[in-house]
């Protein structure tokens, strides 16, 4: 659907705007999917938020949400999954006693390593589809969009 120019432009921009929304959706349902037939159970939301804690350390919540862009509450939600499925662990900080950083265990610490090679494959298998232009395009449009 083009976006038309004019006084209802609006409209046909939101409805456009909807639909790249539910595109979104989708290709994220899918790269679940084809993570999950790996057999690593874990969302690419918090996979993400594992691949920052391998990356960075240990992290305060607050921390995360700055690192993944995800909100405070998603935060709260991915860690209390994550930890009900021993993949991070809540320890209260060395300096301060108050704060609590989040630890990967040992089992995500494993399950990252021996997936990261199939995930990048599968991953880039969707990808595979769009030529080296259309990519840098899609690169390009994603930083626009998120600053």
């Amino acid at each position: 659907m083009l976006v038309r120019e004019g006084s209802d432009s609006g409209i046909d921009r939101q409805e456009h705007v909807r639909h790249v929304m539910s595109q979104v959706r989708r290709l994220n349902r899918r790269m679940h999917s084809r993570i999950k037939s790996l057999g690593v159970d874990a969302t690419i939301a918090q996979i993400s938020m594992m691949r920052v804690l391998e990356d960075l350390g240990p992290l305060r919540a607050t921390d995360l949400v700055r690192e993944t862009g995800l909100s405070a509450s998603s935060i709260t939600g991915q860690i209390d999954r994550l930890e009900a499925e021993g993949y991070v662990e809540r320890r209260r900080g060395r300096d301060d006693r108050r704060e609590v950083e989040v630890h990967l265990t040992p089992l995500a610490i494993n399950m990252l390593r021996e997936s990261h090679e199939r995930m990048a494959a599968e991953v880039g298998q969707l990808f595979a589809a769009l030529s080296d232009e259309e990519l840098e395009t899609v690169e390009a449009i994603i930083a626009k969009l998120i600053g």
